[in-house]
Formats: C-alpha cells, sequence, structure tokens
C-alpha cells in the first residue's frame, strides 16, 4: 500500500523507481513486524515490551556510529577502490566498537543494570556486542549496494531484518519463552539474518576488490575522510540518542512497563517512519550524489513536499482514532499506546521529512550542520524530560514537551538542509564528484 503511494506522490522516474524498491521491502518487514505485535502483545507483557524498549534504544543509538559513518562516503567516492577501503575502514571500525562495548560489559555490568533499575537487564545486554557488529558491517554493505545500484538487495535485506525479527519472536514466545531475554534475541537476530544475506549476494569482482584493498589505503582513506566521524557521525549519535534515549528515560522515571507502552507506540510508528526515512534518505542520496548544483535544490524542494504528503496520508490515522484502535487490535492494557502515539504524531512526521533529504548536507559539504542541529535536537530532549521531571509532570506531560521540543529542533535541521541545497545551487554545476545525467522529476 505505502509503495502505492509513493508511485502516486512521485511522478516516475529514477529516484521515484529506487524510494519505491527500498521503501517497498522496509514497508513489507516493518508490516510483518506490526502484524506479529498483536500476537507478543498477548504473550508477552509491558515489563518485557519495556526491556526490550530500552535495549532496542540502545542498539538504535550505538548502532548509528559502529562504522563511524564511513559508510556514507562509499556511494560518492571517485573510485571503486576508495570506495573499498572506506569499506574495510567502516568494517574494522564495527569490530572495534563491539570489542570495546564487550570490555565495558565485562567491568560494568552490574553498575549498569542497576542505574537503570529493570531486574536481570545486564544479563541481556551480552546480545549488544555481536550485534554492534553484525550492524555496522549491514550498514557497509548497505552502501555499497547503493554505490552498484543494487536497491532491489537493499530492499530484500531490509525485509529480512524485519521478518527474521517478527518470526523469532513470535516463534520463541510459542515456545513458552515468554521472558524478555526471548523478545531481545528475536530482535537480535535480524541483525545476523541481513548482514547474511549482503555479504552472500556479493559479486566475485566485490569480494577480490575488498579483499585486495591494503590496511594502508584503508587508514589513508579514514583519515582523508575525518569530517564523516567527526560531523556525521556526531551528529547521528546525536539524532539517534534524541529519538531512542527516551525510552530509556521512561523506564527510570516512570518504571519498564510505561517504557512498554513507549516501546509498542515506537514499534508500531517510530521504528517503521524512521526506517522509512532511511530508505528515502539511500535513493535520495543516491541521486543527488550524480546531480548538479541547481538540479540538487530542485530535487530537494519536491522531495521534501512529497516526503510531507506521503508522511501526512500514513500517520492521520492513528492521530485521529489512536486509542481505540489500539485497545481494539493490541488488547486493552495497550490503549495508553495510542495515547502516547498520537501526541508524537507531529515529531514523527517532520523527523521523517528532514532525515529523508538532509542526505543534501553531505552533498553540500556542510557536514558540521548536521552536529549543530543534532547539538539542539539533543538539548530539546533534555530540557523537556528536565523540565517535566522539575515540574513533577505525569507520562503524558512530559511526553507533550518532548513532542514539542524536538519538532521544533527538527524543524531548525530542516533550514539546515535547506540553506545547503541552496548554497549547492549558486555554487552551479560541478559540485557533485561525479557527473551524470540525473532523470528529471
Amino acid at each position: 500500500m505505502i509503495a502505492r503511494l509513493i508511485q502516486r506522490l512521485l511522478p516516475k522516474g529514477r529516484f521515484a523507481r529506487r524510494l519505491t524498491i527500498l521503501s517497498g521491502g522496509t514497508t513489507l518487514g516493518q508490516g510483518l513486524l506490526i502484524l506479529a505485535s498483536p500476537l507478543l502483545t498477548r504473550l508477552f507483557g509491558p515489563e518485557e515490551f519495556g526491556v526490550l524498549a530500552v535495549f532496542s534504544a540502545i542498539a538504535a543509538i550505538l548502532c548509528q556510529i559502529t562504522a563511524f559513518r564511513y559508510e556514507m562516503a562509499i556511494p560518492v567516492c571517485r573510485s571503486d577502490e576508495d570506495a573499498a577501503a572506506l569499506a574495510v575502514a567502516g568494517c574494522t571500525t564495527a569490530l572495534l566498537v563491539s570489542a570495546l562495548f564487550a570490555a565495558v560489559l565485562v567491568l560494568f555490568e552490574a553498575p549498569l543494570a542497576a542505574t537503570l533499575g529493570i531486574p536481570g537487564f545486564g544479563g541481556v545486554l551480552w546480545f549488544m556486542p555481536p550485534m554492534l557488529l553484525l550492524w555496522g558491517v549491514g550498514l557497509v554493505l548497505a552502501h555499497w549496494g547503493i554505490r552498484c545500484g543494487r536497491f532491489k538487495i537493499n530492499a530484500g535485506g531490509n525485509l529480512a531484518l524485519s521478518a527474521s525479527q517478527a518470526v523469532g519472536q513470535v516463534l520463541l514466545g510459542l515456545a513458552g519463552a515468554t521472558t524478555a531475554a526471548a523478545l531481545v534475541a528475536g530482535y537480535a537476530l535480524g541483525s545476523l539474518v541481513r548482514t547474511g544475506l549482503l555479504v552472500r549476494v556479493l559479486s566475485p569482482a566485490d569480494r577480490a576488490l575488498l579483499r585486495g584493498v591494503s590496511w594502508t589505503r584503508a587508514a589513508a582513506l579514514a583519515r582523508a575522510h575525518w569530517h564523516y566521524p567527526v560531523y556525521s557521525g556526531s551528529s547521528g549519535l546525536l539524532q539517534s540518542t534524541a529519538q531512542m534515549l527516551p525510552a530509556v528515560l521512561i523506564a527510570v522515571l516512570f518504571g519498564p512497563a510505561a517504557a512498554g507502552w513507549f516501546g509498542l507506540g515506537q514499534r508500531i510508528t517510530g521504528m517503521p517512519t524512521r526506517m522509512m526515512a532511511e530508505a528515502a534518505a539511500q535513493a535520495f542520496l543516491a541521486e543527488i550524489a550524480q546531480a548538479e548544483g541547481p538540479v540538487v535544490y530542485r530535487l530537494f524542494k519536491r522531495a521534501a513536499l512529497r516526503f510531507f504528503l506521503l508522511g501526512l496520508v500514513v500517520l492521520s490515522p492513528l492521530l485521529l482514532v489512536g486509542p481505540p484502535l489500539f485497545a481494539l487490535v493490541f488488547g486493552e492494557p495497550w490503549r495508553g499506546t495510542g495515547v502516547i502515539v498520537q501526541i508524537l504524531i507531529p515529531l514523527h512526521l517532520v523527523r521523517f521529512v528532514v532525515l529523508a533529504v538532509a542526505q543534501t548536507i553531505n552533498v553540500a559539504g556542510r557536514q558540521h550542520l548536521h552536529l549543530v542541529a543534532s547539538l539542539l535536537t539533543a538539548a530539546a530532549l533534555l530540557a523537556s524530560f528536565g523540565l517535566g521531571a522539575w515540574l513533577e509532570l505525569d507520562l503524558l506531560g512530559t511526553l507533550f514537551l518532548y513532542s514539542l521540543a524536538s519538532t521544533a529542533a527538527f524543524l531548525f535541521y530542516f533550514g539546515c538542509a535547506w540553506h545547503a541545497a541552496r548554497r549547492v545551487a549558486r555554487s552551479g554545476p560541478g559540485l557533485a564528484p561525479e557527473r551524470t545525467e540525473t532523470a528529471a522529476w
């Protein structure tokens, strides 16, 4: 259904085809997660979902930087040899981040679990190190696929990720493993399946190119592209923190059950919106990386408008009938999740639009704008939850402040992307690393 909406909102052309392919796999996979949720909410309680929400929040935050954002440079490298060197650099940093997290767990597992106040949470954290490694390698391979134009394979990877998560969690629940660890294990399974698929479909030429990279060349390319981890990496970490940290703060302030209600809302609206935005960003990056200056600005304007209309169409039903819909589908104990979703709809909508078109900042060479906007987004998160705690607001009041402040921060982020697009337009042709014919919208 979403793919058909995209086809109607976007005219026929290369960008629309790529976006339809990528979002189709993402949407189908997220649809499977949503279809499995009514069964899962009857197998697992809000407390178990709360543990999953906190784990997935920490994972989403760390996964943004596991490859140091070197994957973002792969599609725009001048040569395949440079792209391969950056791919090796990204996989190496993923291994290092995974090992570092394992070392932290060895030293601080008990204090971390005690800080969150969730019994047994330290045990499930051991799923994190292998998941970080697999996710980082998967990011690198997905962006390698963008460079090679293999959008159908990336769509299949997105589908495999979500489908394996849904199937794994349901099977474990039906087998009687109705604990939080079972939900987390099913969640981590998705990264293994997706990365395994992307590795398997690498062509012999790709494998030979990647194997031929020397450590010296990989280190040199990593140093040359230092602005990706410094600016894009920092901003990605802050953006993920602003989106996912609320689950952790809710668990600490209001208990794991409240985090479970919030977590289900993230599963139904937050994560699909985020993954749709990532799919749109991949397609948009592939298009503007090959465009001339003025064309980039035109693509930006039209994409922003059509992503807004698409998000509005998809999210409007939840805004209108969220609470009764959640009570009917997931059970009466989950009615509160519908209210939470209603409060966060403006944030989901503006985040979807901004993350989809923010790749313009990378093409303009203005990565520091990612960092500036992300600092503001993180400040909005901390200020809203801090003010809510100071005023002793309940869960819904605190989330209202969070939605309001974060929406304003993302509007500023959109302004940064618009400024970058205008800068590209004024610079004229030749800014992109390689010029090829760009499909008209």
